[in-house]
């Protein structure tokens, strides 16, 4: 993954962009793709998935995606899937002010600002909250409360690869983070 990053701290502002490269090391095909990303605070401004369609689009309100593939994605084939995405501080908000993008810096991790590919049980829990009496939310794939849909295969089985990350921001900052210095 090569991550592009530019960061504005004094004018509130962070921009992302990058590609993910899947491959299929599941065994079985994979006929879609499930998109989580659930930040109060960032957008996601654009996902490009080759020769899918969006089937299920929860994104506004619970941060979550289906894309089906055109054509299954076989055991050991690759694939690129590109994502650009922003953090702008609001004036005014009501669900708290964001401490993560502050005029002196930025601390952000990965799921602040980059999707999440796949479908776990961690976002499935329809069932838990109708046996507590609780109103149920869809906020993944679960669609009914008898059923759930197999998990993507994909961030149950993904791996941690290397990531390049291209940082800009204002001559006043120093970035920080994990890893090498590559000038």
């Amino acid at each position: 993954m090569e991550l592009n990053v530019d960061l504005f701290p004094a004018d509130g502002k962070a921009y992302f962009e990058g590609p993910y490269q899947l491959i299929n090391d599941t065994g079985a095909p994979v006929n879609e793709l499930h998109v989580v990303f659930q930040d109060g605070y960032s957008e996601l401004v654009n996902i490009d998935i080759p020769s899918a369609t969006l089937t299920l689009d929860e994104g506004e309100d619970y941060g979550y995606q289906i894309f089906a593939l055109e054509q299954p994605m076989l055991p050991g084939e690759e694939m690129t899937v590109t994502f650009q995405s922003e953090r702008i501080k609001k004036s005014f908000r009501t669900s708290g002010e964001d401490s993560r993008l502050v005029k002196n810096g930025i601390f952000l991790n990965n799921s602040e600002f980059a999707p999440s590919l796949g479908s776990t049980a961690l976002y499935c829990y329809k069932i838990a909250r109708h046996e507590g009496s609780m109103t149920c939310r869809l906020n993944c794939a679960c669609r009914s409360l008898k059923t759930r849909r197999p998990e993507s295969g994909i961030t149950s089985a993904m791996s941690i690869g290397s990531c390049l990350i291209l940082c800009t921001t204002s001559a006043d900052q120093t970035p920080v983070a994990p890893g090498k210095v590559v000038e």
